[in-house]
């Protein structure tokens, strides 16, 4: 039964205005394979209307029904049914005309305004209201914040009236004009559409598409697009209209920048304008870092902007190795953050980032990566001197922009000043010169530098040492004297050498090295047979120290080692002119 009711057609117009005394002719035809019946219903009525005629041809069966001499009892609605069950549209005959203009509007973008027109009524409607399909009557008197109703001035047989009526779904309204106790009606649609939008993030440079729906629509809409700028080239694609919906995508090729395009969809005349956004997202790393060396790197991948899931746009990630202990690079994708990390950089390297973007385009990033590495910067003192010089040294290949951005500092007593570096080749040197006493032995002193505002400390131990010279050697009867500095006390230091003068002469070059530090370590010159002052340097490293010792013989007087002026025949070596 209810197969048959899908597929009655009603034949006939859906409004006819006719004059009394006129006839008029409905029909309807359902495609029927057994022995069924079609029926007419007038408005609510249960009982079928007689006076209709059969007619069967190629499996459809028809109903024409003739209304002869109209009058006002046989103006109404009428429906083709089978038996009780009754089609869905339905054919009115009316004496009245009436003329309506639907609407069409965007989801939630305001209120669908719906119009009716009465012409050539005899007289004034005694009412004019609208209802929806559930019978609901909507007056100008009852008017709410959810809809508005509008009569217009009955004037020469016309009358409008219109509804305003927030909705949310396509729907129809019927307006009804009562005129001398017939009723002119219309059935108005209210067609609401929606516009979804897909935007796109797109990595700078790379393709991608964007993409407008259009649902809702009765009737094929158009589209066009707009925006965006001349620079960009854009493929358009609109498939074809079905289910109510209408998809276009725009290809936008090789963005660089920002983007909003607009999709405009033309609906039986209205238009509606959706804007998206095309948004650029880049990966970036500083293009240097500045790294103590053997420390561990990691390397924080910048994206600008934040991406909520930054692993769904970059894949396939890949970076320099060889350049660690272990010659690994450890890469972590995460929600938010990408990062690259190192165990033990060694030496100065450039560091190279590969990853796939969303639209498998291939990018690359690259930062030079700086080394430095601080000296043992350690301060060796001797007994009595009560102020010692501070050298901390960092060395390293900076870039000039480091360069032009660096500062050093020692932590006093807890509290940071701030000197300035002195820079030669690849070497940053700071010097404070520190009041020390016995108890300072062992002291730790940090000092650090500070590269475009990142800080590199190291620590410094005080170490007092003890150099002991004679202060004068006399010649014995063999003619021959020994003359010996002992250096001791050293914690942290080993001796490196020391060079022993005579005058300006150059006697004796001595290593150190493994010559019993930390234990006392002896430097000496035997067999000295002149008389004279002797001065002994003791390299220490970070430091060196002078001492002299006087060598005598009976009945000569010792040379200044600065000075050598003979007393006898006081002439200046440096500037040997006779006086």
């Amino acid at each position: 039964m209810y197969a048959y009711i899908r597929n009655i057609e009603m034949l006939s117009d859906e409004y006819l205005v006719v004059t009394a005394g006129s006839e008029v002719e409905l029909s309807c035809s359902v495609k029927n394979y057994t022995d069924v019946a079609l029926v007419w219903y007038k408005d609510t009525a249960n009982e079928a209307v007689d006076g209709h005629s059969l007619t069967y041809d190629d499996f459809y069966l028809t109903s024409i029904l003739t209304l002869e001499d109209v009058q006002n009892e046989n103006l109404g609605e009428y429906r083709c049914g089978i038996d009780a069950s009754r089609s869905s549209k339905s054919s009115t005959v009316s004496s009245i005309s009436v003329i309506a203009v639907g609407d069409t509007v965007l989801k939630g973008s305001g209120p669908a305004t719906l119009k009716c027109d009465l012409t050539g009524a005899s007289s004034q409607p005694s009412a004019v209201f609208w209802t929806d399909d559930a019978d609901k009557e909507y007056k100008a008197t009852d008017s709410t914040s959810d809809y508005k109703v509008i009569e217009g001035t009955f004037q020469g047989g016309d009358q409008t009236t219109t509804l305003e009526i927030e909705v949310s779904t396509s729907a129809f309204y019927t307006c009804k004009f009562l005129v001398d106790g017939t009723t002119g009606s219309r059935r108005v649609p209210v067609t609401v559409v929606d516009i979804i939008s897909t935007p796109s993030l797109v990595h700078k440079g790379s393709d991608t598409t964007i993409q407008c729906r259009l649902e809702g629509a009765i009737t094929a809409p158009t589209v066009a697009w707009s925006g965006g700028d001349s620079v960009h080239v854009t493929t358009e694609k609109t498939d074809d209209f079905g289910d109510k919906v209408l998809v276009s995508t725009l290809e936008v090729k090789s963005v660089e920048k920002d983007l909003t395009y607009t999709c405009t969809y033309d609906v039986q005349g209205s238009k509606f304008n959706k804007e998206v956004q095309v948004e650029i997202y880049e990966l970036a790393i500083p293009e240097t870092y500045l790294l103590e060396k053997g420390k561990a790197l990691s390397i924080e991948i910048q994206i600008q902007p934040e991406i909520p899931d930054i692993a769904s746009y970059v894949k396939l990630s890949q970076a320099s190795e060889n350049v660690t202990v272990d010659g690994a690079a450890v890469i972590k994708v995460e929600k938010q953050i990408i990062t690259i990390t190192y165990a033990s950089v060694l030496i100065p390297m450039e560091v190279t980032y590969r990853y796939t973007d969303s639209s498998e385009t291939v990018h690359t990033l690259t930062s030079v990566v700086h080394v430095v590495e601080f000296k043992k910067s350690k301060v060796g003192i001797s007994d009595g001197v009560e102020e010692a010089e501070l050298v901390c040294t960092m060395s390293g290949v900076l870039s000039d922009e480091m360069r032009k951005q660096v500062s050093s500092y020692w932590v006093i007593e807890g509290e940071k000043q701030f000197k300035s570096p002195a820079i030669s080749g690849n070497s940053l040197t700071s010097k404070y010169d520190m009041t020390v006493t016995s108890e300072t032995v062992d002291q730790a002193v940090s000092c650090g530098f500070s590269v475009q505002g990142t800080e590199y400390s190291h620590t410094a131990t005080l170490d007092i040492i003890a150099i002991t010279c004679p202060d004068k050697v006399e010649i014995g009867d063999d003619g021959k004297a020994e003359v010996a500095c002992t250096i001791s006390g050293s914690k942290h230091i080993e001796p490196v050498k020391a060079v022993w003068y005579k005058g300006n002469t150059q006697e004796l070059i001595q290593s150190l090295v493994g010559a019993g530090w930390p234990d006392p370590v002896t430097t000496k010159i035997q067999e000295v047979s002149s008389a004279g002052s002797y001065r002994c340097i003791i390299d220490m490293g970070v430091v060196e120290f002078t001492r002299n010792v006087e060598v005598t013989k009976e009945g000569v007087d010792p040379v200044d080692p600065v000075d050598p002026v003979d007393p006898v025949d006081p002439v200046d070596p440096v500037d040997p002119v006779d006086p």
